[in-house]
């Protein structure tokens, strides 16, 4: 029994040996190297970025920063530097030796990560896996792997996943370790680790080829999926955002600070740039600036800017409305606005401005009085300083998204809109799909949608009808020929499984998407998250939500120290997160777990989040 134990106390000193000289020789490396980012350049020493790993589970990958930060990213001209201009002396260094990766160690020990498996991929990648590539998922991500020593950059795509299948069929902790000498070998030898210029275009074409250039309008979420995807097509992407802080800031090859509503400024961009084709995702307004633009340098585009005008413009969509028979409330569009003006109309009344987009300047009044206050507010907002006013028709608002192929409208899905209570606003908090209609309504919702298309020429486009399910019969709000915002793409592709996001990018290329609907079971919530007044800090308790499978995923919209005000519009909110269940029972009890557990923290640690809100569904 003796000689056992002081055996297996020589495994424990070989072992705690081992580990110690590892802590001492790790430790020192991860502070040199990031006193080395924060003495060089401004900014965070580490850098974050969603992954998906094991099982489909996302998840967040850390590594050191190895590029400039946005605000950071210019000449000394002030023109935006590509993203391989913007590494740092010190990000070159760490990208040749891989010790950028070092942080994801930490990953290793949360359990996101292995020390050896397939690299972690992007949710864009994953979500357009065959069922073969899908198996990458089956091990959870490792920091090196099967691929990475077998040529890693020298590899195709389709190579990479090949090696990694291997390694998944072939797992044994004898191929690990070979894996793991292998691995240093190639990182002391610097073989097939090059950064280059081409990789910061994604492109696997190393032939010498001329590259498509887009112009992306507007920085959000969709932005950021449309990037991915045009960048998976290896197209060099410029975006153009007011905001340069905008979520998509960080994943174009350029930056510019350009207005998106400002025309002349968008064609002198789009000019001096020598773009193939302008190209934007769930945005109305910038919908127009996006054909104007295009028609006026003779670029590709999917709708003319005329139709693009009427199908932004809510007077005359409610004039075409009413000459095809599409079922609307009563209304009036007004520049001025007198009481004989309303005489006849039913309150409570809507006020919107006639170009606005998301909920801003929308409002519902029971009174003259009020009316009075909210015209003024929706022409202050509206373009053309003009309003539309019209009766507020009573039942459940359905959100409906559309692809019109070859002139035929095809309801991708039906999702019920839940906005705040007790608020003469109307700000969405939260989406639920399958929209509750009956089998009657959803015929009505085919047909008017078939109605608008071929009342607006609609050939091949996305259209987005917002409506009111009134038991027995619908009232349409209002129309565009685009995506829903926000996390709506998301949606779509997981209700429908036709991914809108790359229907644009066909679209823009010349190309004709077909729609194929592989129609979902599972009931799919997207969870809009508002707050009180204060100055947000962080995000609170998500992770483990996330890991624990109550989430799929959440996005935070807001940055640190930004001021949040009172709810005004969509525009505020704070962060948005989606549950998926099988049944509604699931949802309900994923709910509570999820309002007990999350929180938005202010400056003084103090959470401010609506929890009211959430609670509505628990």
């Amino acid at each position: 029994m003796r000689k056992f134990q002081l055996a297996i106390k020589r495994i424990f000193d070989i072992v705690s040996s081992f580990a110690l000289i590892l802590v001492l020789t790790v430790i020192p490396v991860l502070l040199i190297i990031a006193i080395a980012i924060k003495v060089t350049s401004k900014g965070p020493v580490v850098f974050k970025q969603e992954r998906i790993g094991k099982d489909g589970k996302a998840f967040y990958i850390y590594k050191f920063r190895t590029m400039l930060i946005p605000e950071e990213s210019y000449d000394k001209d002030g023109n935006p530097l590509g993203n391989y201009e913007r590494i740092t002396k010190v990000g070159a260094f760490l990208r040749k030796t891989s010790l950028d990766e070092l942080m994801q160690l930490f990953n290793v020990l949360n359990g996101t990560m292995s020390v050896i498996g397939p690299r972690p991929t992007l949710r864009y990648q994953v979500e357009k896996y065959t069922d073969e590539q899908r198996r990458r998922l089956e091990m959870r991500p490792g920091i090196t792997g099967w691929a990475q020593v077998n040529g890693r950059n020298d590899l195709s795509w389709a190579e990479k996943i090949r090696y990694d299948i291997e390694y998944i069929d072939n797992f044994s902790i004898w191929m690990d370790i070979k894996i793991l000498f292998k691995t240093v070998g190639i990182v002391f030898g610097r073989k097939g680790i090059e950064f280059t210029k081409n990789d910061a275009i994604s492109s696997e074409n190393k032939e010498n080829v001329k590259v498509k250039k887009a112009l992306v309008l507007c920085g959000g979420i969709p932005q950021v999926a449309l990037i991915e995807e045009l960048k998976s097509r290896g197209i060099f992407t410029i975006l153009a955002d007011m905001n340069e802080k905008c979520a998509a800031v960080g994943y174009a090859d350029k930056f510019y600070p350009v207005s998106v509503l400002d025309v002349d400024a968008v064609a002198k961009l789009a000019k001096e740039e020598n773009v193939d084709f302008i190209i934007t995702v769930c945005a109305d307004q910038v919908l127009q600036v996006m054909a104007e633009v295009s028609e006026r340098l003779g670029l590709p585009c999917y709708i003319d800017f005329e139709t693009a005008q009427n199908v932004s413009k809510k007077s005359y969509m409610k004039k075409i409305f009413e000459e095809n028979g599409v079922p609307t409330s009563k209304y009036i569009v007004l520049d001025d606005l007198k009481e004989s003006d309303v005489n006849g109309f039913v309150y409570p009344l809507i006020v919107k401005p006639v170009d606005s987009y998301s909920s801003r300047g929308v409002r519902k009044v029971f009174s003259f009085k009020e009316l009075e206050s909210a015209f003024r507010e929706a022409v202050k907002i509206s373009r053309t300083k003009t309003a539309v006013v019209e009766e507020f028709v009573e039942g459940k608002e359905v959100s409906v998204d559309i692809y019109v192929e070859n002139g035929k409208a095809y309801v991708l899905s039906a999702s019920n809109l839940e906005k705040i209570p007790a608020s003469d606003k109307f700000v969405i908090y939260r989406t639920i799909y399958p929209a509750d209609v009956s089998d009657n309504i959803y015929k009505q919702i085919e047909d008017v949608a078939q109605r608008i298309a071929e009342a607006f020429a609609l050939k091949d486009s996305p259209m987005l009808i917002q409506l009111i399910d009134k038991g027995d019969s619908i009232s349409v709000i209002e129309f565009c020929a685009r995506t829903g915002g926000g996390d709506k793409f998301r949606l779509i592709k997981k209700a429908s499984g036709f991914d809108v996001i790359k229907a644009a990018v066909d679209l823009a290329l010349g190309e004709k998407p077909h729609v194929e609907i592989n129609r979902s079971e599972k009931f799919i919530v997207d969870e809009f998250l508002y707050c009180d007044k204060g100055i947000f800090d962080k995000l609170d308790g998500f992770d483990e939500m996330l890991r624990k499978g109550n989430i799929t995923e959440y996005y935070q919209l807001k940055q640190k120290g930004a001021e949040i005000k009172e709810i005004a519009s969509s525009g505020d909110r704070i962060a948005y997160f989606t549950i998926e269940a099988d049944r509604k029972e699931e949802l309900s009890e994923k709910y509570k777990e999820i309002n007990d557990s999350v929180k938005v923290l202010d400056e003084k640690g103090n959470d401010i989040l609506r929890h009211d809100l959430i609670s509505t569904f628990c």
